[in-house]
């Protein structure tokens, strides 16, 4: 299943192979600007950044009319998607480490900030009880 995701704010654009959950995903650097995401050897999608400087104008114009591909997961969809638990998330979300938005009683945490701030965690401390909460280092 391929669906490819333009941000124009980021201008990045990402290129999903595989829908795949994002446990156990790596990052490699394959140049500058260009990452490919991988599950064990299997790669699963391609992020390119400074997309304006890559493509033509009119490619352009082409990529600005597809979906950003942000999803608003609720906090139990969030647990479910990093292991860990809610009670971690809405700390991290009071401390302003997480965002989220808040919507009625319940807190909407986009899948971008879920995996931003997953792979901003320190690896140094105790170690998480789920084993798909650890951050793997990705290799540059």
């Amino acid at each position: 299943m391929k669906k490819t995701t333009y941000d124009p704010v980021a201008d990045a654009m990402y290129i999903r192979i595989w829908d795949i959950a994002p446990r156990g995903v790596t990052t490699r650097r394959v140049e500058p600007g260009v990452s490919i995401d991988y599950v064990g050897e299997m790669p699963i999608g391609v992020e390119i950044l400074n997309v304006s400087t890559r493509v033509t104008p009119a490619e352009l114009k082409k990529y600005m009319k597809l979906p950003t591909g942000d999803v608003d997961l609720t906090v139990a969809e969030a647990v479910n998607e990093s292991g860990l638990a809610a009670q971690t998330l809405r700390a991290q979300i009071s401390n302003g480490r997480l965002q989220a938005k808040k919507r009625g009683r319940d807190w909407l945490i986009s899948r971008t900030a879920l995996l931003n701030y997953l792979e901003s965690r320190d690896t140094r401390g105790r170690p998480a009880k789920a084993k798909r909460a650890r951050r793997k280092n990705s290799t540059a």
